[in-house]
């Protein structure tokens, strides 16, 4: 004797048990708990854009509302929140579940190419953007002293040093550096300007076309090949006082006469 031959031969029992077992299921199921904020990974992508000097009506007049056009014609975009401050803006760019991460990211990174000929022609650096939920806090900070380095140093060991090899580890989904790189700040006396005549557009063309990087080409001999390497760059800040930004009177009008350069960090407000 088995315990099928049991079902077998008390077929009433059979079934009084199994429409029990029904009812019972029935009845637990509308028991379950229903979470009110269920576990969903929406299609998130955030995008970052700086420049420099800009001021917030300027970030959201010449660079956000370019932007936002094109974001705004990508197909299952939901939500837009963008973020203007100083120098910086930020978008928030919500997508519907139905659409696939990778291919949200396809059409932001197509949208910040068709707004790019709209963009201020002296930004820094194109837009970039991340497939990471600014919701998600971060799950552990890092922070870095040092009594010998300087600010801008500490940004850049973060930088190219812990945050690379951070960011190779499994599981790491971002890793985010804060802070700011070392920079050549340069304060003009708009009092001595006026009195060498030399205007802001004057002193900023001065300083982009006296500091540059290029290539000159080389010398090929017949044995060997010399490299020509320009000493163009500006480093420091003393080489920055020394440039010549214009001319008074047949006099040559220095950096130093109506600005002052020191080393410093590329925002102070960071």
């Amino acid at each position: 004797m088995n315990i099928s031959e049991v079902f077998v031969k008390r077929p009433v029992m059979t079934v009084a048990l199994t429409v029990s077992v029904i009812l019972f299921g029935v009845f637990a199921y509308f028991r379950l708990p229903v979470s009110d904020l269920p576990a969903i990974d929406y299609p998130v992508i955030q995008v970052q854009v700086n420049y420099p000097g800009a001021t917030p009506e300027t970030m959201a007049n010449n660079v956000a509302t370019p932007l936002e056009r094109q974001f705004m014609q990508i197909p299952g975009l939901e939500m837009v929140t963008s973020n203007n401050g100083q120098g910086h803006s930020s978008f928030v760019l919500q997508f519907a579940l139905s659409k696939s991460l990778d291919g949200a990211a396809t059409d932001v990174q197509a949208a910040i190419t068709r707004a790019a000929g709209q963009l201020p022609v002296d930004l820094p650096s194109p837009p970039t953007f991340t497939k990471t939920n600014p919701n998600d806090q971060p799950i552990m900070y890092i922070a870095i002293v040092s009594d010998t380095a300087t600010e801008g140093q500490l940004y850049d060991y973060a930088n190219t040093q812990i945050g690379e090899r951070i960011s190779i580890l499994p599981g790491v989904s971002q890793v985010a550096i804060f802070g700011t790189q070392s920079a050549v700040r340069i304060k003009a006396n708009p009092s001595a300007m006026a009195m060498r005549n030399i205007s802001v557009e004057d002193l900023t063309n001065a300083v982009k076309n006296g500091t540059s990087y290029t290539g000159a080409g080389q010398f090929d001999g017949p044995h060997r090949s010399f490299l020509l390497q320009p000493q163009g760059q500006l480093m420091t800040a003393e080489q920055y006082n020394g440039l010549i930004v214009g001319q008074n009177n047949g006099a040559p009008v220095y950096l130093k006469d109506v600005a002052t350069a020191k080393q410093g960090v590329q925002d102070e407000r960071i």
